[in-house]
């Protein structure tokens, strides 16, 4: 049975749904994982599931009563991240999931899926795992700081970026096998999330209003117009090459439709008391963001 009655509206070019628990918890990151479908994961071991872009939602078995942070599907594999180093990957959409233990106590903040046999899990301390066999067994690798790590993004099997703490921004160019830090020296603030359109163009968040822009794949970066918060951005993605969304605290939502070149507030006037920790976009039409005490 749903955790969740919902009640959705229509905003600018995407559509939000709000959903009241019947106990809220947290919930920390959202990813369609196909047409209609997405999965969120968050406090209590929860994590949900929809077919429908979110009018029902159906809790899955996680086996867990740990904070889950992140969650990524692809090709058939799912994997989640989450406190005191524990992963669960699924085989079959989510229906069953397997517990592993891969050997650290250190929180799990995010994971991205490459393919059905290797995936990528970051956290506390600079910890970053490897899999390359569906996540039945995880190796440490090569990561270069002991800052904590936030969110992964990779634009193929090859090229992947991590965010943290301090204004640590990591790359690589093996799948995730070793790890190399860019320069990001300019600034100290916290980076929560990363969009990469492509391998050049990057978009980074993070906390005190924190946007960059790059256009050479993180050799240089420049702010972009029209970001005067304050607020802490806790997630960014684009659904097309121009439209994207950052989804922060306080409710707040800014919008581009040029490529993270200028960024507007969307129309969300009864939000403000709501942090907003995750978004994700079906299509340019539709998406979802989640937040504190189950808002999403």
């Amino acid at each position: 049975m749903s955790h969740f009655t919902k009640l959705s509206i229509a905003i600018m070019l995407f559509l939000v749904s709000f959903a009241f628990a019947q106990a809220p918890v947290d919930e920390y990151s959202i990813k369609f994982t196909g047409t209609h479908t997405a999965m969120l994961v968050g406090a209590d071991g929860i994590i949900m599931k929809t077919t429908n872009n979110g009018i029902v939602w159906e809790e899955q078995t996680s086996n867990v009563t740990n904070l889950l942070l992140g969650n990524s599907s692809k090709n058939g594999l799912s994997v989640v991240a989450g406190e005191n180093g524990v992963i669960l990957r699924s085989v079959d959409n989510g229906a069953n999931w397997d517990v592993i233990i891969p050997g650290t106590l250190e929180n799990l903040n995010d994971a991205e899926v490459l393919d059905f046999n290797h995936a990528v899990v970051c956290g506390d301390n600079g910890i970053i795992l490897v899999t390359s066999d569906a996540g039945l067994t995880w190796d440490s690798s090569s990561s270069v700081v002991s800052i904590n790590l936030k969110d992964i993004k990779f634009v193929s099997s090859s090229v992947g970026f991590i965010t943290g703490d301090l204004g640590t921004l990591l790359k690589s160019v093996d799948g995730g096998l070793s790890w190399s830090e860019i320069d990001m020296s300019f600034t100290n603030n916290s980076f929560n999330a990363i969009e990469a359109i492509d391998e050049y163009n990057l978009v980074l968040v993070g906390d005190l209003g924190t946007v960059f822009l790059s256009n050479n794949g993180g050799e240089s970066w420049f702010g972009p117009s029209g970001v005067t918060y304050e607020d802490n951005f806790n997630d960014v993605v684009f659904f097309s090459s121009n439209d994207g969304v950052i989804a922060g605290d306080n409710g707040l939502i800014l919008k581009t439709v040029d490529g993270g070149y200028t960024w507007a507030p969307a129309v969300m006037t009864f939000l403000g008391q709501y942090d907003l920790y995750s978004v994700a976009f079906e299509d340019i039409n539709y998406g979802i963001s989640i937040g504190k005490d189950g808002m999403d």
